[in-house]
């Protein structure tokens, strides 16, 4: 039998180069860094070559030493050891890249990851990207009871781009209860999910998207769906509409507040990834993907009831268990449009229309 032959993945070389007074030109790269690392800027004596036509890890090691010479450490502060692949996920390529780093005189070994887009992104995937660098750069200037990996900077190079932060080392929280240990998970997921919602937003990254208030979000999520056809769909939209959330002003979401993204990590405060898809809207949305319209969230019948109380002891809104109803909905409506095309999730559309029915008479 033949050896399969080996093909090198690419990368995503289309995003236009980046602009605005926080990015630095650097000869044909252009560099974005925290406001930390922003105030050392300087332009290394020589200009950094970056072979996008390299393996990955190289240009993740050429990526990050450049990224480092631009937030004003010298060749003797710091020394890339080793790089490997990390994970490989829709959106990144991720690798990690150990480093011995002297900062403020004391030297220090760090891992660092290093992600790059694969070759079928497009320009909204970058742009996310960018937007959550940013909001981890927001969230280091906050005190919170939780951890976000800290931000290095980005660099732009030929179309491509690549993006540095620290890896946050830990174990992923299991939402199934009859697997996960400690404190219930419930209460993890609630506890977080309230404290984000209270983080004020006045002065959130500009670019950040929005809703003006928890009715304007469903609103105009409910409004993408009136053009389907099946009965079933028109009685969900009927029945959101029936039942939209009150005027209040938006909040800060994670969007994205599963398990995989909540690491329980050596120290005592949980780290939360993942910020890609933050934005201001209904806190009831991130109740809503944590328990997905199913029967036994986190395996238990109670389990929404107990995600909801746990929430509202930690301060967050006041939520009931229609508001979060009114999201799960709007998921499965949007399983079934994204199934159209063939199927989503592994499903077709009549599978997600069965299981919208079944949904609508537990209502």
């Amino acid at each position: 039998m033949a050896r399969k032959r080996y093909t090198r993945r690419r990368y995503y070389a289309g995003f236009p180069e980046p602009s605005g007074s926080d990015w630095f030109s650097i000869g044909n790269k252009c560099v974005w860094l925290p406001f930390d690392k922003r105030e050392r800027f300087r332009k290394p004596v020589s200009i950094l070559e970056i072979d996008r036509f390299a393996p990955g890890w190289a240009i993740a090691d050429s990526a990050l030493s450049c990224i480092l010479h631009c937030s004003g450490y010298e060749s003797m502060d710091f020394e890339i050891d080793r790089a490997g692949k990390l994970d490989e996920g829709l959106n990144r390529e991720a690798y990690w890249v150990r480093v011995k780093l002297v900062d403020r005189g004391v030297r220090e070994n760090q891992l660092i990851v290093v992600s790059l887009l694969p070759d079928d992104a497009d320009q909204e995937t970058g742009r996310r990207a960018i937007k959550e660098q940013k909001m981890l750069e927001w969230l280091h200037q906050r005190s919170t009871s939780f951890l976000v990996p800290e931000p290095f900077g980005i660099v732009w190079f030929s179309g491509m781009m690549a993006f540095a932060t620290s890896y946050m080392e830990g174990v992923p929280v299991e939402l199934r209860v009859s697997k996960s240990y400690g404190k219930p998970p419930w209460e993890i997921v609630g506890s977080i999910a309230a404290e984000i919602h209270q983080l004020p937003v006045l002065d959130l990254p500009s670019d950040k998207s929005s809703y003006p208030t928890w009715r304007d979000h469903v609103v105009e999520a409910v409004s993408t769906f009136k053009s389907l056809k099946p009965p079933e769909i028109q009685e969900a939209v009927d029945w959101i509409e029936e039942n939209l959330p009150p005027g209040e002003p938006s909040v800060l979401l994670h969007g994205d507040l599963l398990g995989q993204n909540i690491v329980w990590p050596l120290s005592d405060k949980y780290c939360v990834l993942d910020w890609e898809y933050s934005f201001l809207g209904d806190p009831a949305y991130d109740l809503a993907i944590v328990t997905r319209g199913v029967r036994r969230p986190f395996q238990i019948p109670e389990g929404l009831d107990y995600l909801i109380d746990s929430y509202r002891e930690a301060g967050g809104s006041e939520l009931a268990k229609i508001n979060i109803q009114v999201h799960e909905l709007l998921m499965l409506l949007g399983w079934y449009k994204w199934s159209l095309g063939g199927t989503y999730g592994g499903h077709g559309p009549y599978q997600y229309l069965a299981r919208m029915k079944s949904y609508l008479r537990r209502l």
